[in-house]
C-alpha cells in the first residue's frame, strides 16, 4: 500500500503514523472494523481483534482539525475515541462515499 501523508497540514498525525510504520508496529496488525452502511470505512492498527493497550503503542496525540484536510474518498486518518485527543495507533481509510 502506498500512502501520501501531509506533514504540513497534519504534522503530529504524520509523525505518529511514520513512527509506527518505521518501528514495524503495523506488521501483522488487523483490519478490525469495516463499515459499509452509507460509507465504506476500513479501520486497522490493532494486533488483536479486541481493542486494548498494545505492546509498542505510544501515547495519544492531539487532534489536528481545521487545517484544510477532510475525510474524502481515499483518505487515511488517525482513529480516536470520543475523547478528542485520543489517537494512538489506529487509523481508518474512507474508500468510497456511497455503497455501490
Amino acid at each position: 500500500m502506498v500512502l501520501e501523508l501531509n506533514p504540513t497540514a497534519a504534522p503530529l498525525s504524520t509523525d505518529n503514523y511514520l513512527q509506527y510504520v518505521n518501528s514495524k508496529f503495523y506488521d501483522n496488525t488487523l483490519v478490525h472494523r469495516i463499515v459499509i452502511t452509507g460509507i465504506f470505512i476500513a479501520q486497522g492498527g490493532w494486533l488483536t481483534p479486541t481493542p486494548a493497550v498494545q505492546p509498542g503503542q505510544k501515547a495519544a496525540i492531539a487532534l489536528e482539525v481545521k487545517k484544510g484536510l477532510s475525510n474524502i474518498k481515499g483518505s487515511i486518518a488517525m482513529a480516536r475515541s470520543s475523547e478528542l485527543n485520543s489517537a494512538t495507533s489506529q487509523y481508518f481509510s474512507t474508500w468510497q462515499t456511497t455503497r455501490p
